[in-house]
Formats: C-alpha cells, sequence, structure tokens
C-alpha cells in the first residue's frame, strides 16, 4: 500500500504520470455519491440560516440579499440533484402517468424562475397523449431542466413545447431549446435529464445551435387483444 503526496511524487521511483482516482466510471461514481453526501447537510444548514434570515430582515436591501442568496441556494440544489441522477442507480419506480400532467407538473416547477428571466412557455395542444411509464417527479424534474437550460441559453424569450406525431411513443418539440455546445458538450441539467430519460427507452435531441430540442419517450399503452 503506498502513501500519495505531493512530496512523494518527487521521488525518483514515483511513477511518470499518476492516474486520477476519476479514472474509471465506478471510481468516478463512488466518489460522485461521497461528494454529494458530503455537501448534503452544509447546503441544508446553509439553507435554514438564509430562510430564518428571510422571516427576521426588514430592511428592504438586506432583503433583497437575502432573496438572492435563496435564489443561489435553489440552483446548487438543482445542480446537486442533476449531479445525483448522474451518480444514481437505475430508478425502478415507474408508473402509467398521463404525460400531460406530467409536463403540467414541469411548469410548475420552473414557471416562476422563468418568468424571472424573461421567458415563457407556451404549450401547443396536445391531443391524446399516451401515457409513458416513468416515476413522474423525475419526469418531471427532467423536462424541467430542459426548459431551465433553454431559457439560460436563448435569455429572454418564448419557448414552445409541442407534440410532433412522428415515431410510434411521443416525441416533444421544444423550439428554441438548450443548445450542445461544442467545446464543452450538454449542460449538467441536460446530462441528467438525458440520463433519466434513457432510462425509460427513450431519448434527447439537442442541436449545436439551440434550435430545436426532441423529447422522445415510449408509450406504455397497451394495444387491445384480439378476440
Amino acid at each position: 500500500m503506498a502513501i500519495l503526496s505531493p512530496k512523494n511524487l518527487n521521488s525518483p521511483h514515483a511513477p511518470a504520470q499518476l492516474e486520477s482516482p476519476l479514472a474509471s466510471a465506478a471510481s468516478a461514481i463512488r466518489i460522485g455519491r461521497q461528494v454529494i453526501h458530503d455537501l448534503r447537510n452544509p447546503l441544508s444548514s446553509l439553507k435554514m440560516i438564509v430562510e430564518t434570515l428571510a422571516r427576521e430582515v426588514t430592511n428592504d436591501r438586506a432583503k433583497k440579499r437575502v432573496s438572492i442568496a435563496e435564489k443561489e441556494i435553489g440552483s446548487l440544489e438543482r445542480m446537486l440533484n442533476a449531479f445525483a441522477t448522474l451518480c444514481g442507480r437505475i430508478d425502478l419506480a415507474r408508473e402509467r402517468s398521463d404525460l400531460g400532467e406530467v409536463i403540467e407538473r414541469a411548469l410548475r416547477r420552473v414557471r416562476s424562475e422563468l418568468a424571472e428571466r424573461g421567458a415563457e412557455v407556451v404549450v401547443e395542444p396536445m391531443e391524446r397523449l399516451p401515457r409513458v411509464l416513468c416515476n413522474p417527479e423525475r419526469l418531471a424534474e427532467s423536462i424541467g431542466y430542459l426548459l431551465l437550460e433553454a431559457s439560460h441559453y436563448h435569455g429572454g424569450c418564448q419557448l414552445r413545447l409541442s407534440t410532433t406525431g412522428r415515431g410510434q411513443g411521443v416525441e416533444l418539440l421544444l423550439a428554441p431549446g438548450p443548445a450542445l455546445m461544442p467545446s464543452r458538450g450538454p449542460a449538467l441539467l441536460v446530462e441528467a435529464a438525458s440520463f433519466y430519460i434513457a432510462q425509460l427507452g427513450g431519448e434527447v435531441e439537442v442541436g449545436e445551435d439551440g434550435a430545436r430540442t426532441y423529447i422522445r419517450l415510449p408509450s406504455a399503452e397497451v394495444e387491445p387483444t384480439a378476440k
């Protein structure tokens, strides 16, 4: 067993290149879970402190600063949850869910934050949406992630969510959508949304310019048995 530290890396017997513990996927997931665990408690404590301040401060300037702190903590919680999704195991808790209700749930989660950014979501009429087999809360969270990233990339704009009528399941079109940055790849929230939707047998297709994003989900509808 070797002790790795900066001083003994200068030893003539030290390897020319030390492999990072994050080099393997299994190690990265294990360390990621530990980081998530270590961050949740201090973040929760910080949230409680800020919530207490929000109830007690009376100065308008202080209230504004506390409000900003609350939003930043909310963003940190969201990123931590997205990171936890990427480091988590496959979610087996699924039920046949009404996709329209899932979309409404997603909008409730992010509507106020989108409004603050000057963004608006227009959901075009969607008739006879099939049910999908999912954890409705997790799918709503994933759709919310994509809406937030779209507004983050495009700023104050109108986001349109519709169905295309293509495919055997359901294909949602978000226009404009989050962009795939050539130098960095997809953002953390987009990665988390894509990962969960892939677990359901679906996929998220994101364009480099962010003009369109497709969310494809398999239908949970069961065809009637012929008699």
